[in-house]
């Protein structure tokens, strides 16, 4: 819902999160260098939720005591060198947390090919906590002559987020390529609307 012009969000309220099964996160003590635990799983449907028609992107969590880690691998033979969102190739990763005054909101943060790092305010998450969240959150992105990868360390304090239990996340790609909008799950609107899209399970 919208009050005074921002978002508010309160995961508690009947409708919201209704009942889907959650993706499990393995835990591990640090970043993963080369092979992470547990399976890849596909980001194959439209925003309209309906199967991808194209190649799908890829995707991988995990979590240490203190972040949560993300991979995102997007195949495509040629990528751009911006970081304007819905006109060069991006990922952004979409989660439930906590503004710094306690407050629920969504955080959209979006990575780029050339390596650049972006939080959007598109879902609610105030300005003046963009600068914190971005200094705290690491991404990497690198790219080959088939793919491009991004990886993101989220922490959960600086994003209030409870490292245990259940959280609202999602996932979307823009390949400018073939000019396709990719959802983990399509939410039949924006990938940040997570009372229509998926569950982590934190443990």
């Amino acid at each position: 819902m919208k009050l005074g012009g921002a978002l508010m969000l309160n995961w508690d309220e009947p409708g919201a999160n209704p009942a889907r099964a959650a993706l499990a996160v393995p835990k591990v003590e640090t970043v993963p260098d080369g092979t992470w635990p547990g399976e890849a799983f596909a980001l194959a449907q439209t925003p309209s939720a309906v199967p991808l028609a194209a190649a799908p992107a890829s995707a991988q969590v995990a979590r240490t005591a203190d972040r949560l880690l993300v991979r995102v691998t997007v195949p495509a033979a040629k990528v751009t060198k911006g970081a304007a969102w819905r006109t060069d190739d991006g990922i952004e990763v979409c989660l439930a947390g906590k503004t710094p005054d306690g407050k629920a909101t969504v955080w959209v943060v979006r990575g780029y090919p050339n390596g650049t790092l972006e939080i959007s305010d598109e879902a609610g998450a105030p300005v003046a906590a963009h600068a914190a969240a971005r200094a705290g959150i690491a991404f990497q992105a690198t790219s080959s002559e088939k793919d491009w990868t991004g990886v993101w360390q989220l922490p959960f304090a600086l994003l209030g987020i409870e490292p245990k239990g259940t959280l609202p996340f999602n996932l979307g790609v823009y390949r400018s390529e073939d000019r396709q909008w990719i959802n983990w799950v399509g939410t039949q609107g924006p990938t940040w609307k997570l009372e229509s899209a998926g569950l982590l399970r934190l443990e």
